[in-house]
C-alpha cells in the first residue's frame, strides 16, 4: 500500500479504529481543552485536488479518527497502567513529548502506574 494507491482506490482500505465499549464516564479532563467528537476525521488526502476529486467520486473517503480527549471515556483510569515505549534513534523533542504525556497522565487522568521501556 502506498498513499497514490489509497487515493486511487480507497474502498479497498478500512481506516476505522475498532473500540472496547461505549464510553461511560465523564473525562477527569475539566479545564483547559475541548473535546473531540466521536465523528472527528483527518483527511488522508493532503493536496486539495486529492480532495476535492474524492470527494465528487462519493462512496469512502479516507480519513483518520482525530486524536484528542473524549467528553465519556471507557475505563476509570485510575486502574491503568500505562506503558510509554519509544523506538529507534533521536528525536529532538522526544523528552518534551515523555514529559508531556506523563503530566497529562499523572495531574489530569490520576494515572499512578507509569512506566518507561527501555531500548523498546
Amino acid at each position: 500500500m502506498n498513499y497514490f494507491d489509497v487515493i486511487a482506490h480507497p474502498e479497498n482500505y478500512d481506516f476505522s479504529i475498532p473500540r472496547l465499549g461505549e464510553g461511560m464516564l465523564p473525562s477527569p479532563i475539566t479545564t483547559g481543552r475541548g473535546f473531540i467528537g466521536d465523528d472527528g476525521r483527518v483527511s488522508f488526502a493532503k493536496r486539495e485536488a486529492e480532495i476535492r476529486s474524492l470527494l465528487s467520486r462519493g462512496g469512502t473517503y479516507p480519513a483518520f479518527e482525530e486524536a484528542g480527549p473524549r467528553a465519556k471515556i471507557f475505563h476509570d483510569p485510575a486502574w491503568a497502567r500505562v506503558a510509554i515505549l519509544t523506538a529507534g534513534g533521536l528525536c529532538p523533542g522526544l523528552n518534551d513529548v515523555i514529559k508531556g504525556l506523563v503530566e497529562t497522565l499523572w495531574f489530569s487522568y490520576g494515572v499512578r502506574s507509569i512506566f518507561g521501556i527501555r531500548y523498546g
